[in-house]
């Protein structure tokens, strides 16, 4: 049996609401141990990242949140773990599946989830890639980001996407009764 109290006059907590705070704040703590840890992180990134694609469609929209917020954190962990010589060299294997891991579950989150604070988080997890990657890194996943991009910047709903040529090639609508 669920109990509940009030915290407020218009606001209650239940035990399960309690149960899934926890769940949310341990899947940041998780995010934060990949970032700080950095090389240190290293046999824990495998697991991890699966874990953050599990929660990433988890009911609970703040587990969401934090399991797509974290990916780009054991990202930059999986960098600093198994770094290129330079910007210009090709990712290591470990860099390549970690990024393209994230960016696909990014994606799908930004098409397909309904709740805007976990969009906005995915938006957030992409930006981070792209600050954290080198160009290399990063060159096979530009044109689904920048149709993404374009898809949130027109606010057209996102299930149903234009390739990015299509998008550039659209003619502006006349007004009417020219």
């Amino acid at each position: 049996m669920l109990r509940f109290f009030s915290v407020s006059a218009n606001l209650f907590y239940s035990a399960a609401q309690g149960i899934l705070d926890e769940k949310a704040a341990a899947v940041s703590a998780l995010g934060t141990y990949a970032l700080k840890c950095g090389a240190a992180f290293k046999p824990f990134i495998e697991p991890t990242l699966d874990v953050f694609t599990r929660l990433s469609t988890y009911f609970h929209e703040d587990v969401r949140m934090q399991a797509v917020l974290g990916m780009s954190y054991v990202f930059t962990a999986t960098s600093k773990t198994f770094p290129s010589a330079t910007a210009n060299d090709p990712p290591t294997a470990q860099v390549a599946h970690v990024l393209s891991k994230a960016v696909e579950t990014a994606s799908k989150i930004i098409k397909q989830d309904e709740d805007k604070d976990v969009v906005a988080a995915a938006c957030t997890c992409l930006n981070r890639l792209l600050c954290n990657g080198t160009r290399a890194a990063l060159a096979p996943h530009l044109q689904a980001i920048a149709e993404l991009t374009m898809e949130l910047l027109k606010g057209k709903p996102l299930d149903a996407l234009l390739p990015l040529s299509q998008v550039l090639t659209i003619e502006p609508m006349k007004a009417k009764g020219n």
